[in-house]
């Protein structure tokens, strides 16, 4: 088992539910914006930017060599417990809703939870109360929800009618980031206009992320502004 050391990588496991979910490459191109070094691990392989990391052994060593800040690791639940057989998280998101888990999904979900570094972050959708149970083994870890209920840290109001994302993002509580700024509530714009609105969860998902690593609602606003620029 390979453990971080503090100021180390990062390492993001998102939970994958879905082949159109979009969190992972989103999530890099908000944290490539802002000048970090971003690593990616998928089902289709192991990325540093653009370059295919063929290299498995002593793999975060040689991510430390390249001053890799987060690695993003994101598959499915079995697959991402495998990479637990070896890593630690600092952050897990789950990005499904009202999945029917069978018992056994529930015990890869307890075994991920209990491959958390100590000051972890769980990102959670609040609107899928249905597996809420896999968060009895989350005790005394920091959990952040997004979603829909009144109840989510980080909701959408004033959704646009029009076929692409534009929504008004609520960050509903103050948050204190991983590198310990503290967000107060606000409002900000989001518009995408390289997606549809069904992307509205994975979006919110996405903003959770970056912000818990630091990436001000400003930072946000400006660097989807450049994707509005270009389209």
């Amino acid at each position: 088992m390979y453990i971080q050391k503090e100021n180390s990588i990062k390492i993001i496991g998102i939970v994958e539910g879905d082949e159109q979910i979009i969190i992972a490459k989103w999530m890099t191109y908000l944290f490539e914006k802002h000048g970090l070094r971003i690593a990616n691990i998928s089902s289709k392989g192991m990325y540093i930017g653009e370059e295919i990391i063929n290299q498995k052994d002593h793999l975060l060593d040689e991510m430390i060599k390249r001053k890799v800040d987060i690695l993003i690791v994101e598959m499915d639940c079995n697959g991402l417990y495998e990479f637990c057989q070896d890593f630690y998280l600092d952050t897990i998101i789950y990005t499904y809703i009202n999945e029917n888990y069978t018992q056994e999904d529930l015990k890869i979900h307890k075994m991920i939870l209990n491959r958390l570094n100590e000051n972890s972050i769980i990102i959670w959708n609040a609107d899928d109360q249905k597996n809420i149970k896999i968060l009895e083994h989350a005790k005394n870890k920091m959990m952040i929800t997004y979603g829909f209920c009144s109840k989510a840290t980080i909701t959408a109001s004033s959704i646009g009618e029009a076929s692409f994302i534009k929504f008004c993002c609520c960050i509903q509580r103050g948050l204190t980031t991983d590198d310990h700024i503290e967000i107060d509530p606000m409002e900000f714009p989001v518009e995408i206009r390289m997606l549809d609105r069904n992307h509205i969860y994975s979006i919110l998902a996405i903003i959770t992320g970056v912000l818990m690593y630091g990436i001000l609602p400003e930072y946000i606003c400006k660097y989807l502004n450049l994707l509005k620029e270009k389209s």
